[in-house]
């Protein structure tokens, strides 16, 4: 199966559910639709997402169930990832985790622009993770971050994780 169908399919799985890449998966010209929530298990193999790119904080998983683990995987330097303002909790593989994430590192660049004036509330920004009320362990930013926001006049890049990080 395709990771794209995988996903599609991941809120009909259950808790004793386990998926394992057995390959790296090369994501050129791909549009992801998240996952929306998944109670398995997604064990990446230690294997990478290579080439993908999106304009918009689509998730591999929306939310994660508690008990749910995604672990051990790479995205590759290759991808290429811009956060917009469309939801509070945005990450590039949970953005909501309940579960377990672990193993998982991050070598892509993410840039994120403030364009509007309006306030910025409550927003949490991860490469990994965005939000969690689960563990989250073992996980390595190793990408640029870029973040600016007009308003204040301020810009920083970094190759820190900035999981749970509230902005604003």
């Amino acid at each position: 199966a395709t990771l794209q169908t995988f996903l599609t399919n991941a809120k009909n799985y259950d808790a004793a559910h386990v998926a394992t890449v057995i390959r790296d998966i090369d994501l050129t010209g791909v549009t992801i639709t998240p996952a929306t929530t998944y109670a398995g298990t997604f064990n990446g193999g230690n294997h990478s997402l290579k080439n993908w790119s999106t304009t918009s904080a689509k998730p591999l998983f929306t939310a994660t169930a508690a008990g749910a683990v995604v672990k051990d995987f790479v995205l590759d330097a290759s991808c290429t990832f811009t956060m917009d303002e469309t939801d509070n909790k945005q990450a590039y593989v949970v953005a909501t985790n309940a579960g377990t994430v672990s193993g998982v590192t991050n070598k892509a660049s993410i840039d994120y622009t403030r364009a509007t004036n309006k306030p910025m509330q409550h927003r949490y920004f991860g490469t990994i993770v965005g939000y969690s009320t689960g563990l989250v362990s073992d996980c390595h930013n190793e990408g640029n971050i870029k973040i600016t926001i007009p308003l204040l006049d301020y810009t920083e890049t970094s190759g820190n994780t900035y999981q749970h990080q509230r902005v604003g």
